[in-house]
């Protein structure tokens, strides 16, 4: 992820929705566009593959990216076989 999505994906999480007032659904007018409501309007459990005991997809999903960047392979010095 670019830091911009990154920014964007945060915001999002913390119910900091784009226009800073909540939009209704394309899907249900009556509706509010809210983090709650998307979750369950754009099944998003199943999109992403996750089982429905997880409350909070998106902090599952964010705690199970790495913490640290991969070195690259070519870096990487293979051990010498004696």
């Amino acid at each position: 992820m670019i830091r911009s999505e990154c920014g964007r994906v945060l915001r999002w999480y913390l119910s900091y929705l784009p226009g800073g007032k909540p939009k209704s659904c394309l899907y249900h007018p009556n509706n509010s566009f809210t983090r709650s409501h998307s979750i369950e309007c754009l099944h998003m459990h199943g999109r992403l593959q996750l089982p429905l005991s997880v409350e909070d997809n998106m902090s599952f999903i964010l705690n199970k990216l790495p913490l640290k960047k991969f070195r690259s392979s070519h870096k990487v010095s293979a051990w010498s076989v004696r």
